[in-house]
């Protein structure tokens, strides 16, 4: 339905787009109002927080609370600035394009007008005119037919004569009339041919205005809510950074500084017997810190002799009973409590540890000394509910306190990291919570300068210990005392394979990108904004000058299934696009493929048989049916099978001479030796393939096609379509038409880049399909590259030797639906060794999957409901394009980034 369908209502459709233009308008009138009322509000808001802030008394002496206060005149300001920025967003956004689209509307709409009205003024004159006449017309022919009726023709009366000459004026008047109404119906349908040679163009030119004023509107609207989103995120993460502030506030704490700041320096007091001895002990003290035993009490006698610190009891005693001991390797001794001290500290705690341990976070050789005893207290990492929530507590509350106190101190955030990936509770299910989860809701990891401080300080660390120059003691304390521990600690995670690479390629930038991973498995782990973690990401690879390939798999990896940016469809959309795309392939003949499903395979046969449209149309259906899905004999499926392989490249197979190429082998050079060498290894003593006739095949195949020449893992390809085909020239044409119709020349190149986005899209559809998997990977350090290079290259012909029918059957599947069964299959094999891997090593892992069809492998993957397995999976070629979107979109962001610097 169209605007053109209503030519004759032009004033119909003029005041329709009238009122439409009303509305649009009244539209920015509100939000010219709201924005007027948001600016009053703000500056209210200021004023208010102004007449605050001037009686607020300057001489406060209650610490927590003080900053409570500013916090809260902070938060006011922020809330203001955040108010007129979203004002101003209303009205440079919203408001201001509004009336400028309503402007250019009203003057296209009114030129419109203005163009058609003239010849629709004149066509409705002519109308009226035309209807004028008609009425005289039908009235003078009325009164002629009335009159003559009356008339007696046989009559020669004088009467009769008169009446005889009114009845020819009246038919005079009525020919004159109906000539009058004749021209007039000629001059009106003149006038409507003019109108509808104009007003066509004219509606289509309406039914645009309004679309676009529709549309227009809609986008206002939809700015207006994005905008409102992004003002209440603000507005939510002002709020955090007060709920910050109050929970910083201690009573004990204020009131003590206080008393500290107003009693007398010198107080008065009694002069006491002083013993020799006593005074001799008070001597050999010097000037060794005394402690406040009244501070201490609750530590009891053995917190303050033997020369024990007070403050590291209490560290001690707090964190032993909210993790209790269990024996461990050997560790430093002074960080480790006996099990009669974590005996004892499994009674319920004294809630004064609790506030005088706050009270020591609140310094900065608090918070270190509690950083290094929890970090020596990672030996038992399963704990309480209880406890995990109340030592979240603490960690969070002394997180507040470096913001507070804005101490950047890189050591104390890195070692928070690492332990948040430490220690975990378990649920009724068995499923681990981890520390992370408790103190992610924390606004200092948003922060992204001291990401980036920390990423470059573990960098810098790791780097001075890998240095095999000697160190300088004050070096080696600086080291010690910063980022040494958690930086040993991390490393270990590191899979060997990388750290023997470090010895090939520089040293740097090796250990930099393998840190900046690790910051983005805890990133991932706190639950830090895709967006956030993305510039923290960009700004840590910027600085050491990582490479832009380097950069993008970093990038990548900062996605988790959690905030995936690819659309996955509902069970409804995928149904409503598979009977879509039935009818785009049948066409009339839906009925007939739709009964395919039903049907016998000599009953498909005769489909097949009507003529070369039906087959066209159904022979890919049929095939897939005969191969995956019916059980025909090995004979007949060998037979069907090379027939359905050969006709499905058949596009993509060229008119070339093998014997052309053959014979320009020789002069291949250094990637004869190469060939020579993996069919040795590959196909030596096989029943069916010679090596002479696979070595001719890849020798040929490399002679025509330069580019790609030979790449390994292309002789378990040659291998497996011989098998089948038993024709050397075929297999060499078929195997050409393979590389194209799949485009797999990118994948045998020698920079790989086919490959690598194999490597992105699978590691994504781990994280979506098989998210237990993928965070088993984040943690060890293992990403799908370490171990399908060879099942995407081979097409999993290299593991399934043993198994020609599964391996061919595979391949049915890849000839009739491209590289998803691929993944699919890899999905399949991870979800079939799931249980195995689970809670394993980087090694132990890599074993199991490297072996997978081996003697050494521990469970079959490739059992018979495997490829049951695999149907069940559901990835879609339209997932896959998302994903290689979303790669290349990274890749543009890593090397514009990297061109910038």
């Amino acid at each position: 339905m169209s605007y053109p369908e209503l030519s004759d209502k032009f004033e119909l459709v003029s005041s329709h787009l009238r009122k439409g233009l009303q509305v649009s308008a009244n539209l920015c009138s509100f939000y010219k109002n709201f924005k007027k009322a948001l600016d009053t509000f703000s500056q209210q808001t200021l004023k208010s927080i102004d007449a605050f802030s001037a009686e607020l008394p300057k001489d406060i002496n209650s610490a927590t609370l003080s900053r409570l206060l500013t916090s809260t005149t902070i938060h006011f300001r922020k809330f203001a600035a955040q108010q007129a920025m979203y004002s101003r967003h209303l009205q440079q956004e919203i408001i201001d394009p509004l009336e400028l689209f309503i402007s250019q509307i009203n003057n296209s709409n009114t030129n419109l007008v203005n163009k058609v009205t003239p010849t629709h003024k004149q066509l409705q004159k002519a109308i009226q005119k035309m209807e004028k006449h008609k009425e005289k017309h039908i009235k003078c022919s009325s009164e002629a037919e009335k009159i003559e009726k009356q008339y007696n023709y046989n009559d020669t009366s004088e009467k009769q004569q008169k009446m005889y000459k009114q009845v020819l004026q009246y038919k005079n008047s009525a020919f004159k009339a109906s000539e009058a109404y004749d021209k007039s119906v000629f001059d009106a349908n003149q006038c409507w041919n003019d109108y509808d040679s104009i007003i066509p163009g004219i509606m289509a030119d309406f039914q645009q205005n309004e679309e676009s004023r529709i549309h227009f509107i809609k986008y206002s609207i939809e700015k207006y809510a994005n905008y409102y989103i992004a003002y209440q995120k603000n507005i939510n993460e002002i709020f955090e950074e007060l709920n910050v502030a109050l929970g910083t506030v201690n009573s004990e704490i204020d009131i003590k500084e206080f008393v500290d700041n107003h009693k007398s320096s010198s107080p008065i007091k009694r002069e006491e017997f002083v013993s020799y001895e006593k005074w001799k002990r008070l001597q050999k003290k010097g000037n060794q810190p005394v402690f406040n035993e009244e501070d201490y009490e609750i530590l009891g006698d053995a917190g303050i002799q033997n020369g024990k610190d007070p403050d590291l009891e209490l560290v001690k005693a707090v964190l032993g009973y909210l993790i209790p001991f269990k024996l461990d390797p050997v560790r430093d001794s002074i960080f480790i409590n006996s099990p009669e001290e974590d005996k004892s500290s499994e009674e319920v705690l004294d809630s004064r540890f609790y506030a005088k341990l706050s009270e020591l976070l609140h310094t900065a050789e608090g918070r270190e000394l509690f950083c290094d005893v929890l970090e020596h207290k990672n030996s038992n990492r399963c704990l309480e509910y209880s406890k995990i929530t109340q030592l979240a507590s603490l960690i969070k509350g002394m997180l507040t306190a470096m913001m507070i106190d804005g101490d950047t101190d890189s050591s104390i955030f890195c070692k928070v990291i690492f332990v948040s990936d430490k220690f975990y509770t378990e649920n009724e299910a068995n499923k681990k919570q981890y520390l992370a989860s408790f103190i992610s809701s924390h606004c200092i990891w948003s922060d992204a300068k001291r990401w980036n401080q920390a990423i470059l300080s573990a960098i810098e660390t790791q780097l001075e210990n890998e240095s095999e120059s000697p160190l300088s003691p004050n070096k080696r304390r600086k080291i010690r005392n910063g980022l040494v521990t958690a930086i040993k600690s991390w490393t270990h995670k590191i899979p060997l394979i990388f750290q023997k690479r470090l010895a090939d390629e520089r040293a740097e930038k090796a250990a930099a990108y393998l840190m900046i991973s690790q910051f983005n498995y805890h990133m991932i782990k706190l639950g830090i904004p895709v967006e956030t973690a993305n510039s923290i990401v960009l700004a840590a690879c910027q600085s050491v000058n990582l490479d832009p390939e380097r950069t993008c798999l970093l990038l990548a990896e900062v996605l988790n299934t959690k905030r995936l940016l690819v659309h996955l469809e509902s069970p409804v959309e995928v149904s409503l696009k598979a009977r879509e795309k039935e009818r785009e392939r049948f066409g009339a003949l839906l009925p007939y493929g739709l009964a395919i499903d039903f049907l016998q395979p000599n009953e498909c046969f005769s489909l097949v048989l009507v003529c070369k449209q039906w087959k066209n149309i159904f022979y890919h259906q049929i095939i897939k049916k005969w191969l995956t899905e019916w059980n025909l004999s090995a004979e007949k499926k060998h037979y069907l099978r090379s027939q359905a392989w050969v006709t499905l490249l058949k596009a993509n197979i060229r008119r070339i001479e093998y014997s052309t190429y053959l014979n320009k082998i020789s002069e291949l050079g250094d990637i004869e030796e190469v060939i020579d060498l993996d069919v040795i290894r590959s196909y030596q003593g096989h029943q069916i393939i010679t090596g002479q006739i696979l070595k001719n095949i890849l020798k040929s195949i490399a002679v025509y096609n330069p580019e790609i020449g030979y790449c390994q893992g292309m002789n378990y390809v040659a291998g497996t379509l011989y098998v089948q085909l038993q024709d050397e020239e075929l297999v060499f044409k078929c195997l050409i038409g393979m590389i194209e119709k799949f485009q797999m020349q990118p994948l045998y190149v020698q920079s790989l880049p086919k490959l690598k986005q194999f490597f992105y899209q699978l590691d994504r559809l781990i994280g979506i399909l098989l998210p237990d998997i993928h965070s088993l990977f984040r943690e060890i350090g293992l990403c799908s590259g370490h171990f399908t290079a060879s099942w995407f290259i081979t097409v999993f012909s290299s593991i399934l030797q043993d198994k020609p029918e599964l391996l061919l059957s595979i391949w049915d599947l890849f000839f009739l639906e491209g590289w998803k069964i691929a993944f699919k299959v890899c999905i399949a094999i991870l979800s079939r060794a799931s249980r195995e891997i689970q809670g394993k090593r980087f090694e132990d892992v890599m074993s199991l999957l490297t072996n997978i069809n081996t003697p050494n492998c521990p469970i079959d993957v490739f059992d018979e409901r495997f490829l049951e397995k695999v149907h069940k999976i559901d990835i879609s070629n339209a997932l896959l394009r998302d994903l290689e979107s979303e790669y290349e979109h990274l890749k543009i962001r890593a090397y514009n980034k990297h061109a910038k610097y």
